[in-house]
């Protein structure tokens, strides 16, 4: 039977250390002179509860110090051209695991090994970090929150987070739910610890509210710890679909009647669900032909951003309709045209705005090329197209530039993705 430990404390770190004591100790784990690879959610910078709380990461990586762990290592592969060395600079993390002895990895510029897997879903193969691979211990720190594209994510899409850029486009246009069970087919995690003191909920990652749980969660189970996770967060774990995925593959334990809690009772909440697509408003107008999942999901993220960073400045402003996939109809625009991704540019070539001189010249359009157009370097060529009318923009860019410099992405049209 999988066990699940509910741990509430004071403060984060003690529900983190009561956490693991419920399954026996971070000796039960970790041996003296092993590696001990970390795995927080560091996919953006925006902190908590998007990300992983550092004072978590750090009391972790303490614990296995203190039962003779001859070397932590702790790494992600951020979102989108995100910059970990950046991210780690940014959230304060390099100094405070450095002080600590941590060893920090950029995992986008690691040497990835290919793992064979069985009655794939989505990858064949799942290329792994060596690093992760080599490692004696791994160790997975999710956190609670609800996300775009996934539902949750929770302790099963934290694996994803150690994919190659390549195979990280591959999921968002061919079905990140399948795709998770490949991962866990390839690599299981041996101690799970999440960062449930403080949820997330709304549009994860990039727009999202926090709710204090005051309580973190512990076990080896995947299927198991994410189950618990969605029930408490108000979801039907059966109606998320990777979760139910896993389930059916026996990939682990996802039944409530088959998992033992231990610890405290849990609180349960009723999160806010994110929406894959943006309902249409004064600012946006959404008119989406044939589109995959990739496209949807990186519209999602460029809008929410927009929300987060620009709400207020666009309010005032004309609005923009947004075209999306194939052949999406649309009968009237607002002054503002953007085209978003290569599907929608080629589609919309005999359009009335494209195709007619002085409605061309009478709207300001932007084409955002890419399949999908994950990068966040997008914003560069909108800030450079409405400046003028929208100088926010130009502020907006220049965070994404911080985030992403020195970090080369991978072009999702590359073959390796199947474009």
């Amino acid at each position: 039977m999988s066990i699940v430990a509910i741990a509430k404390g004071e403060n984060t770190i003690n529900a983190t250390r009561k956490a693991i004591e419920l399954l026996g100790g971070i000796q039960n784990f970790v041996r003296k002179g092993q590696t001990v690879f970390l795995k927080p959610d560091l996919s953006t910078p925006i902190g908590i509860p998007a990300s992983t709380d550092p004072l978590i990461i750090g009391t972790i990586a303490k614990m296995c110090f203190d039962v003779g762990a001859k070397k932590v290592i702790v790494g992600d592969n951020p979102f989108g051209g995100i910059s970990s060395k950046n991210l780690f600079k940014f959230t304060g993390l390099d100094e405070y695991l450095n002080s600590i002895g941590v060893t920090l990895i950029n995992l986008e510029k690691e040497h990835f090994e290919p793992i064979k897997v069985s009655e794939s879903k989505v990858l064949t193969e799942v290329h792994l970090p060596k690093s992760v691979l080599s490692s004696d211990v791994f160790i997975s720190i999710p956190t609670i929150r609800t996300d775009f594209l996934s539902d949750v994510a929770l302790s099963i899409k934290n694996l994803h987070g150690l994919l190659p850029d390549e195979q990280y486009f591959l999921l968002y246009k061919s079905g990140i739910h399948e795709g998770l069970t490949d991962i866990l087919k390839a690599i299981k995690p041996d101690l799970i610890i999440m960062d449930s003191f403080i949820g997330g909920e709304g549009q994860g990652p990039f727009n999202l509210s926090g709710i204090e749980t005051k309580f973190n969660l512990a076990g080896t189970d995947p299927i198991a710890i994410d189950s618990i996770a969605a029930s408490i967060m108000g979801f039907d774990p059966s109606q998320i679909k990777h979760i139910k995925l896993a389930q059916d593959l026996n990939l682990g334990n996802g039944d409530p009647k088959k998992i033992s809690l231990v610890g405290d009772d849990p609180n349960y909440f009723n999160f806010k669900k994110a929406q894959l697509l943006p309902s249409d408003s004064e600012l946006l107008s959404i008119h989406q032909g044939k589109c995959c999942s990739g496209c949807l999901a990186s519209f999602r993220i460029f809008s929410d951003l927009m929300d987060t960073f620009l709400g207020k400045e666009l309010k005032g402003y004309g609005g923009f309709t947004c075209l999306l996939g194939e052949n999406p109809e649309v009968s009237s625009y607002k002054r503002n045209i953007i085209i978003f991704g290569d599907c929608a540019i080629i589609s919309t070539k005999n359009y009335r705005f494209n195709t007619n001189k002085r409605i061309r010249r009478a709207y300001r359009i932007q084409e955002i090329s890419g399949c999908p157009p994950i990068n966040l370097n997008i914003f560069e060529k909108i800030a450079i197209n409405f400046k003028d009318k929208i100088p926010a923009f130009e502020f907006i860019n220049e965070i994404i530039k911080r985030w992403t410099k020195g970090r080369k992405l991978l072009d999702p049209r590359h073959p390796q993705i199947g474009a």
